[in-house]
Protein backbone atom coordinates (compact mmCIF):
# COMPACT_ATOMS: atom_id res chain seq x y z
CA UNK A 1 0.00 0.00 0.00
CA UNK A 2 1.57 3.51 -0.97
CA UNK A 3 0.47 6.79 0.55
CA UNK A 4 1.34 10.58 0.17
CA UNK A 5 1.68 12.96 2.62
CA UNK A 6 3.29 16.67 2.84
CA UNK A 7 4.60 18.09 5.81
CA UNK A 8 6.46 21.34 6.56
CA UNK A 9 10.57 20.86 5.67
CA UNK A 10 11.47 21.38 8.91
CA UNK A 11 9.19 18.28 9.81
CA UNK A 12 10.66 15.42 7.17
CA UNK A 13 11.54 12.02 8.50
CA UNK A 14 14.89 11.40 9.25
CA UNK A 15 14.55 8.15 7.22
CA UNK A 16 13.39 10.65 3.97
CA UNK A 17 16.15 12.71 4.92
CA UNK A 18 18.32 9.47 4.90
CA UNK A 19 16.62 8.92 1.37
CA UNK A 20 17.58 12.05 -0.28
CA UNK A 21 21.31 11.48 1.18
CA UNK A 22 21.80 8.55 0.06
CA UNK A 23 20.51 9.69 -3.76
CA UNK A 24 22.35 12.49 -4.37
CA UNK A 25 25.44 12.38 -1.98
CA UNK A 26 26.33 9.02 -0.83
CA UNK A 27 26.08 6.71 -4.15
CA UNK A 28 27.58 8.95 -5.98
CA UNK A 29 30.70 9.14 -3.31
CA UNK A 30 30.71 13.43 -2.63
CA UNK A 31 28.79 15.53 -0.24
CA UNK A 32 29.69 16.95 3.44
CA UNK A 33 26.22 16.85 5.16
CA UNK A 34 22.80 17.03 3.87
CA UNK A 35 22.47 20.27 6.61
CA UNK A 36 25.40 22.15 4.80
CA UNK A 37 24.25 21.35 1.08
CA UNK A 38 20.25 22.19 1.62
CA UNK A 39 20.22 23.71 4.92
CA UNK A 40 16.85 25.31 4.29
CA UNK A 41 15.59 21.82 5.34
CA UNK A 42 15.46 22.65 8.67
CA UNK A 43 13.03 25.40 7.98
CA UNK A 44 13.07 29.28 7.49
CA UNK A 45 11.74 29.53 3.76
CA UNK A 46 8.90 31.23 2.66
CA UNK A 47 6.80 28.13 2.15
CA UNK A 48 9.32 25.12 1.99
CA UNK A 49 7.07 21.67 2.03
CA UNK A 50 8.28 17.90 1.34
CA UNK A 51 6.21 15.87 -0.23
CA UNK A 52 6.66 12.09 1.16
CA UNK A 53 5.71 8.50 -0.52
CA UNK A 54 5.46 5.23 2.01
CA UNK A 55 4.82 1.89 0.61
CA UNK A 56 5.03 -0.89 2.64
CA UNK A 57 5.43 1.34 5.60
CA UNK A 58 8.98 2.37 4.09
CA UNK A 59 10.16 5.50 2.69
CA UNK A 60 9.77 4.96 -1.27
CA UNK A 61 10.13 8.24 -3.07
CA UNK A 62 10.05 11.99 -1.88
CA UNK A 63 9.91 15.83 -3.60
CA UNK A 64 10.24 19.06 -2.13
CA UNK A 65 8.41 22.51 -3.31
CA UNK A 66 9.78 25.88 -2.02
CA UNK A 67 8.01 29.12 -3.09
CA UNK A 68 10.03 31.51 -4.52
CA UNK A 69 10.04 35.30 -5.70
CA UNK A 70 12.30 37.50 -8.26
CA UNK A 71 11.72 40.55 -9.97
CA UNK A 72 7.85 40.67 -9.03
CA UNK A 73 7.47 37.41 -9.94
CA UNK A 74 6.13 35.12 -7.62
CA UNK A 75 6.45 31.11 -8.02
CA UNK A 76 7.38 27.60 -7.03
CA UNK A 77 10.22 25.47 -7.41
CA UNK A 78 10.23 21.91 -7.69
CA UNK A 79 13.78 19.75 -6.39
CA UNK A 80 15.13 17.00 -4.58
CA UNK A 81 12.93 14.67 -6.57
CA UNK A 82 14.11 11.06 -5.62
CA UNK A 83 13.09 7.50 -5.15
CA UNK A 84 15.03 4.43 -3.39
CA UNK A 85 16.02 1.71 -5.40
CA UNK A 86 14.10 -0.91 -3.97
CA UNK A 87 11.02 1.19 -5.33
CA UNK A 88 11.87 1.82 -8.66
CA UNK A 89 10.15 1.73 -11.95
CA UNK A 90 6.50 1.83 -10.30
CA UNK A 91 5.52 5.21 -11.16
CA UNK A 92 6.20 6.78 -7.52
CA UNK A 93 7.83 9.93 -8.71
CA UNK A 94 5.18 10.47 -11.31
CA UNK A 95 2.69 9.77 -8.67
CA UNK A 96 4.06 12.21 -6.28
CA UNK A 97 4.99 14.98 -9.00
CA UNK A 98 1.48 15.17 -10.29
CA UNK A 99 0.30 15.40 -6.33
CA UNK A 100 2.68 18.37 -5.50
CA UNK A 101 1.44 20.06 -8.96
CA UNK A 102 -2.01 19.58 -8.42
CA UNK A 103 -1.51 21.56 -5.01
CA UNK A 104 0.27 24.62 -6.84
CA UNK A 105 -2.20 24.85 -9.05
CA UNK A 106 -1.98 24.98 -13.10
CA UNK A 107 -2.00 29.26 -13.00
CA UNK A 108 1.21 29.47 -11.07
CA UNK A 109 4.69 29.16 -13.03
CA UNK A 110 6.52 26.21 -11.66
CA UNK A 111 10.78 25.91 -11.96
CA UNK A 112 13.27 22.45 -12.04
CA UNK A 113 16.47 22.10 -12.67
CA UNK A 114 16.96 18.35 -14.27
CA UNK A 115 18.54 16.73 -17.33
CA UNK A 116 15.47 14.01 -17.73
CA UNK A 117 14.04 16.54 -19.71
CA UNK A 118 11.71 13.91 -21.40
CA UNK A 119 9.76 12.86 -18.09
CA UNK A 120 9.18 16.22 -17.00
CA UNK A 121 8.14 17.51 -20.41
CA UNK A 122 5.33 15.45 -19.73
CA UNK A 123 3.72 18.04 -16.94
CA UNK A 124 4.05 20.62 -19.43
CA UNK A 125 7.99 22.01 -18.17
CA UNK A 126 9.48 23.25 -21.29
CA UNK A 127 13.22 24.08 -21.24
CA UNK A 128 14.89 27.48 -20.67
CA UNK A 129 18.44 29.11 -22.35
CA UNK A 130 20.99 26.68 -21.04
CA UNK A 131 22.91 27.31 -18.11
CA UNK A 132 27.32 28.06 -19.19
CA UNK A 133 30.40 27.09 -17.90
CA UNK A 134 33.08 28.66 -19.28
CA UNK A 135 36.82 28.04 -18.76
CA UNK A 136 38.55 31.18 -18.71
CA UNK A 137 42.47 31.45 -19.70
CA UNK A 138 44.01 34.76 -18.97
CA UNK A 139 47.21 35.74 -20.35
CA UNK A 140 50.40 36.16 -18.78
CA UNK A 141 50.69 39.49 -18.89
CA UNK A 142 46.60 39.99 -17.26
CA UNK A 143 47.26 38.32 -14.51
CA UNK A 144 48.50 40.49 -11.10
CA UNK A 145 49.07 39.27 -7.46
CA UNK A 146 45.75 38.16 -5.59
CA UNK A 147 46.08 41.11 -3.29
CA UNK A 148 43.46 43.36 -5.16
CA UNK A 149 40.83 40.69 -3.35
CA UNK A 150 40.54 40.03 0.38
CA UNK A 151 39.63 36.58 1.00
CA UNK A 152 37.07 35.67 3.58
CA UNK A 153 34.95 32.59 4.71
CA UNK A 154 31.41 32.35 2.76
CA UNK A 155 29.25 34.79 5.06
CA UNK A 156 25.96 34.62 6.43
CA UNK A 157 25.16 37.72 4.32
CA UNK A 158 25.95 35.32 1.07
CA UNK A 159 23.72 32.06 3.02
CA UNK A 160 20.57 33.90 2.53
CA UNK A 161 18.58 33.64 -0.06
CA UNK A 162 16.22 36.34 -1.02
CA UNK A 163 14.85 34.75 -3.57
CA UNK A 164 13.60 31.20 -1.40
CA UNK A 165 14.35 32.79 1.79
CA UNK A 166 16.17 31.02 4.98
CA UNK A 167 19.32 29.84 3.85
CA UNK A 168 21.40 28.27 0.91
CA UNK A 169 23.83 25.74 1.17
CA UNK A 170 26.83 25.03 -0.92
CA UNK A 171 26.40 23.49 -4.77
CA UNK A 172 26.27 19.55 -4.85
CA UNK A 173 29.67 19.48 -6.77
CA UNK A 174 31.82 21.53 -3.78
CA UNK A 175 32.62 21.27 -0.49
CA UNK A 176 33.33 24.55 0.77
CA UNK A 177 32.94 28.51 -0.57
CA UNK A 178 34.92 31.82 -0.32
CA UNK A 179 33.62 35.15 -0.43
CA UNK A 180 35.98 37.72 -2.11
CA UNK A 181 35.74 40.90 -1.92
CA UNK A 182 37.36 43.73 -4.03
CA UNK A 183 39.90 45.90 -2.38
CA UNK A 184 38.86 49.08 -4.43
CA UNK A 185 35.45 48.53 -5.75
CA UNK A 186 33.70 47.97 -2.41
CA UNK A 187 30.63 46.93 -4.57
CA UNK A 188 32.40 44.13 -6.24
CA UNK A 189 32.39 40.88 -5.03
CA UNK A 190 33.21 37.02 -5.73
CA UNK A 191 31.41 33.60 -4.51
CA UNK A 192 33.29 31.07 -5.83
CA UNK A 193 34.95 27.60 -4.96
CA UNK A 194 38.95 28.13 -4.30
CA UNK A 195 42.47 25.80 -5.81
CA UNK A 196 44.06 26.20 -8.71
CA UNK A 197 41.38 26.59 -11.26
CA UNK A 198 38.71 28.58 -8.84
CA UNK A 199 35.16 28.11 -10.25
CA UNK A 200 33.22 31.39 -9.91
CA UNK A 201 29.27 30.58 -8.73
CA UNK A 202 27.96 33.88 -8.20
CA UNK A 203 29.38 38.01 -8.89
CA UNK A 204 28.47 41.49 -7.95
CA UNK A 205 30.22 44.22 -10.52
CA UNK A 206 29.76 46.26 -13.26
CA UNK A 207 30.12 44.47 -16.53
CA UNK A 208 32.95 46.19 -17.75
CA UNK A 209 34.79 46.07 -14.69
CA UNK A 210 34.51 42.22 -14.35
CA UNK A 211 37.70 41.41 -17.14
CA UNK A 212 39.87 43.37 -14.95
CA UNK A 213 38.67 42.07 -11.62
CA UNK A 214 38.89 38.32 -12.86
CA UNK A 215 42.84 39.03 -14.26
CA UNK A 216 43.30 39.69 -10.46
CA UNK A 217 42.32 36.63 -9.34
CA UNK A 218 46.07 36.00 -10.35
CA UNK A 219 45.37 32.16 -11.77
CA UNK A 220 45.61 30.92 -14.80
CA UNK A 221 42.51 29.32 -15.16
CA UNK A 222 39.07 29.62 -13.71
CA UNK A 223 35.76 28.24 -14.54
CA UNK A 224 32.74 30.61 -14.74
CA UNK A 225 29.04 29.13 -14.04
CA UNK A 226 26.43 31.77 -15.72
CA UNK A 227 22.67 30.83 -14.89
CA UNK A 228 22.63 31.54 -19.19
CA UNK A 229 24.46 32.97 -21.94
CA UNK A 230 25.37 36.29 -21.10
CA UNK A 231 27.48 39.50 -23.58
CA UNK A 232 30.03 39.00 -20.15
CA UNK A 233 31.10 36.28 -22.39
CA UNK A 234 31.84 38.86 -25.45
CA UNK A 235 33.45 40.92 -23.23
CA UNK A 236 36.08 38.55 -21.68
CA UNK A 237 37.30 37.72 -25.31
CA UNK A 238 37.15 41.08 -26.68
CA UNK A 239 39.69 41.61 -23.44
CA UNK A 240 42.10 38.66 -24.50
CA UNK A 241 40.29 36.17 -22.33
CA UNK A 242 40.47 32.68 -24.18
CA UNK A 243 37.01 31.30 -23.32
CA UNK A 244 36.23 27.60 -23.70
CA UNK A 245 32.37 27.73 -23.17
CA UNK A 246 29.74 24.68 -23.13
CA UNK A 247 25.98 24.91 -21.94
CA UNK A 248 24.10 22.54 -19.88
CA UNK A 249 20.48 22.79 -20.55
CA UNK A 250 18.65 21.94 -17.04
CA UNK A 251 16.57 24.35 -16.00
CA UNK A 252 12.92 23.81 -17.10
CA UNK A 253 9.63 25.96 -16.64
CA UNK A 254 5.93 24.90 -16.32
CA UNK A 255 4.89 28.64 -17.30
CA UNK A 256 1.42 29.10 -15.97
CA UNK A 257 -0.11 32.23 -16.73
CA UNK A 258 2.78 33.64 -16.80
CA UNK A 259 4.68 34.37 -20.82
CA UNK A 260 7.46 31.48 -20.91
CA UNK A 261 9.82 34.37 -22.26
CA UNK A 262 9.54 36.70 -19.19
CA UNK A 263 10.34 33.46 -16.50
CA UNK A 264 13.40 32.84 -19.09
CA UNK A 265 14.56 36.07 -18.28
CA UNK A 266 14.76 35.80 -14.35
CA UNK A 267 17.81 36.23 -12.61
CA UNK A 268 18.30 33.15 -10.46
CA UNK A 269 21.59 32.48 -8.57
CA UNK A 270 22.82 29.08 -9.27
CA UNK A 271 23.49 29.23 -5.21
CA UNK A 272 19.36 28.63 -4.80
CA UNK A 273 19.30 25.73 -7.24
CA UNK A 274 18.68 22.55 -5.11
Amino acid sequence: MAIIRSCRVEETPDAFRHLAWQVFFASRGRGVSLDAHFPWLRGGGYDDRSWLLEADKQPAAMLCTRRGTNSGVNFYAVGLVCTAPAFERRGFATWLLQAALEEIGSDVPVLLWTSQHAFYERFGFTLADPSVVATCTFPTSARTAAAIWQRNDWCAEDRYSSCFGGQRGLPTFVTELERWQSVWDPAASLVLRGGAMPIVLELAASEESVPALLSEIGVPLLMLNLPRPVPLIDRLRAAGVAIDARSTAIAMWRPGLIDCGALKSLDISLLDRF
